[in-house]
């Protein structure tokens, strides 16, 4: 087994979809469909995850077939969200999402309790909570909870990145620049105008991810790939390098321990799945900072039977993930881990949870 450091740079403006359309007035929706398209700033871990299927692939086919030793060293399909197992060759899984800068310091999602009224560059986690009140919950149960006593909702929640080594955090201003593309959308209507934000990383910055392989994976001859709805060019480098280990950022996170209270941290982009599970998560914290990110889900049947759109057709699904940087006290950290720790979405990188020892 060996554990491979791989870094995307973008090399044009770029553009990861996500649901952040907005359209102003009746007409204008009518007409444009969404008026305002904005790219998300980061890639999803299923883009990450097909980027190293894909720097696997010795042969590119035309018609996006795999060669048998091909099905041997990434699998035979795409990484699919809503499975509950799948086998992917040589590939054992991927980290999270990270950043890195030009030192190459490595970034994880800044905690949502960083106090974001805080003028101070390090990690400035909310302490000084109000003593635990008990609730009754809808099912009966008797419930803590706690509050920040500083945290002022319109500062919002923090926004930025935390670095590894020191715990200074970088505000997305700082990393990211938004870039306005006005075209016309003629899909819906002759007239249809449309503007369209791409993000660009500012000079330095660059994607990184962890990917755990066997010692026969493969890698390609590919130095470029192409990535996001438009296809834009990212350079590709992959390195031997080891990720950090979940104890450092156990100690770059920790906190005054509260009485009974564990402190847990979302470093990767989480899905729950059943509605039921969403509102065990809520009733088992005393506290909670999170914030939900869209993600659309698309399967292709490519084992239906019939004509050429049967067997190509791709079914779509809207999933609601917990983002990257949420945060949970609770006095219940197991049944809390039990909830998000799912293998099969832990091995593209989702659903890594940090923290949990009272």
């Amino acid at each position: 087994m060996m554990t491979k450091l791989i870094t995307l740079t973008p090399l044009e403006p770029y553009f990861f979809g996500g649901e952040r359309v907005f359209s102003y007035g009746e007409h204008t929706s009518k007409l444009a469909g969404g008026y305002f398209i904005r790219s998300l700033n980061t890639p999803s871990q299923t883009a990450l995850f097909g980027a190293l299927r894909y720097l696997g692939i010795g042969e590119k086919n035309a018609d996006y077939s795999l060669s048998d030793e091909d099905k041997k060293n990434i699998g035979a399909a795409s990484f699919n969200m809503l499975q509950t197992s799948q086998e992917f060759g040589r590939i054992t899984g991927i980290s999270p999402l990270y950043l890195m800068d030009d030192h190459g310091a490595l970034y994880i999602r800044a905690p949502f309790d960083h106090h974001a009224g805080c003028k101070t560059q390090t990690y400035q986690p909310y302490r000084d909570y109000s003593p635990p009140l008990l609730t009754a919950g809808c099912d009966g149960d008797v419930q803590t909870r706690i509050f920040p006593r500083r945290f002022q909702a319109k500062n919002g929640l923090a926004d930025g990145w935390l670095r590894l080594d020191g715990g200074r955090i970088v505000e997305d201003k700082d990393i990211f620049h938004g870039l306005v593309r006005p075209h016309v959308n003629k899909s819906e209507h002759a007239e249809g105008f449309v503007k369209r934000q791409y993000t660009r990383l500012k000079e330095g910055w660059r994607f990184a991810f962890f990917a755990n392989v066997h010692d026969d994976f493969i890698f390609g001859p590919e130095r470029v790939i192409y990535l996001g709805q438009k296809k834009s060019a990212f350079a590709v480098q992959t390195d031997d390098e080891t990720e950090p280990t979940l104890e450092e950022i156990t100690q770059l996170l920790a906190h005054e321990r509260r009485p009974g209270q564990s402190f847990l941290y979302l470093q990767s982009d989480t899905f729950l799945g059943a509605e039921a599970d969403i509102a065990s998560l809520s009733s088992s914290c005393s506290f909670a900072m999170t914030t939900v990110r869209e993600q659309r889900v698309f399967t292709t049947n490519y084992a239906a039977g019939g004509n050429h759109y049967q067997r190509y057709r791709k079914e779509e699904s809207l999933l609601k993930l917990l983002r990257a940087g949420s945060i949970f006290w609770t006095d219940k950290p197991e049944k809390v881990k039990e909830l998000i720790e799912k293998k099969h979405l832990q091995q593209a990188g989702f659903n890594r949870v940090i923290g949990g020892e009272q």
